[in-house]
């Protein structure tokens, strides 16, 4: 058993060990005075006829309703004070048991609500394709595991510095998914440089709890960008759509031609940026572009391609929008 599902039990076992230790008391504990001076008339009157044990208030009750000769031992006043000790020791009988009995039922109804209560485990982010290297210029998918009753969660991203949020999407808890896409949390990245890191964690804002996952790094993504034109192809090396400035790297650009299959090939070693000039651009399939990153290698897992071609080399605007939200 788990933190949570003991403290939920907790009113229910404080309930049962305090019936008991009410009834050890009672029967252990000190003997009411008048009771006590009662008994003892009874015993000097007639000690054949009373138990050499201890009696309670409602034992003298029963041993005076049987036998009528003790009963005319004591006097009225004596016996009306038994009634009051009879009295005083039911409504506290009363009280003890409707205490205990209530924390043995709000125990209970604790145990089975906390049972039943929304459970967010396993909280997971990862990038395109399951991969576990987390970019900035990539969509990010957050993944957990629910147990209970379905509720409606607040979920975002939170930098761990400065504890600023991303957009918050507003899924059920049964949905177990939810991705953000890089406009969703672009504010929130304080880290700028080249390969960079900015710590994150997942919140879940249940109405009754809040969720956190552990904290990950995302990293500061290089954007190589393919811009081409009817005069000339550039690749360079972005990052907030601004130059790197002073980054060397190998990278290649393959132009496939319509009507040949040796595709064109630019490329090799290039500081920042470079400018290829085309001499034929209508006769390139400019939809099969590709671009290869090559080195230095420990980039390959942040080096994100992208293009923007003219449109007047017949490629048409690109309308996929990766999918944000539940």
């Amino acid at each position: 058993m788990n933190v949570n599902g003991f403290l939920s039990g907790l009113p229910a076992l404080l309930g049962i060990v305090g019936f008991i230790a009410y009834q050890i008391l009672q029967h252990f504990g000190k003997p009411n005075a008048i009771v006590s001076a009662i008994v003892e008339k009874l015993r000097l009157a007639a000690p054949e006829r009373v138990p050499d044990q201890r009696l309670t208030a409602s034992g003298v009750d029963r041993l005076l309703r049987r036998d009528d000769s003790l009963r005319r031992v004591i006097s009225e006043q004596d016996f009306a004070l038994l009634k009051k000790v009879l009295n005083q020791q039911f409504i506290t009988v009363l009280v003890v048991y409707l205490l205990c009995g209530g924390l043995c039922v709000l125990g209970v109804l604790q145990y089975v609500k906390q049972q039943n209560a929304t459970k967010v485990t396993d909280i997971t982010v990862v990038g395109p394709n399951e991969e576990h290297t987390l970019v900035d210029l990539d969509p990010l998918t957050v993944n957990w595991k629910s147990e209970g009753e379905s509720q409606r969660l607040r979920v975002y991203l939170e930098n761990i510095l400065n504890h600023g949020r991303s957009k918050i999407y507003t899924v059920g808890s049964a949905d177990r998914t939810v991705t953000f896409c890089p406009d969703d949390y672009q504010s929130l990245r304080t880290v700028r440089e080249k390969g960079g890191r900015n710590g994150f964690h997942v919140v879940l804002e249940a109405p009754d709890h809040v969720f956190t996952s552990e904290g990950f790094d995302l990293i500061v993504g290089v954007q190589l960008l393919l811009v081409a034109d009817r005069t000339k192809a550039t690749l360079a090396a972005m990052v907030d759509n601004k130059l790197v400035q002073g980054y060397s790297y190998e990278a290649k650009v393959v132009l496939p031609q319509k009507k040949s299959l040796t595709p064109l090939v630019f490329g090799g070693t290039i500081t920042s940026k470079m400018d290829w000039p085309l001499k034929k651009p209508d006769s390139i399939d400019w939809q099969s572009v590709k671009v290869v990153f090559l080195s230095p290698l420990q980039d390959r897992a942040f080096v994100r391609p992208s293009f923007l071609i003219d449109q007047s080399l017949g490629v048409p605007p690109s309308v996929e929008q990766p999918k944000c939200g539940p």
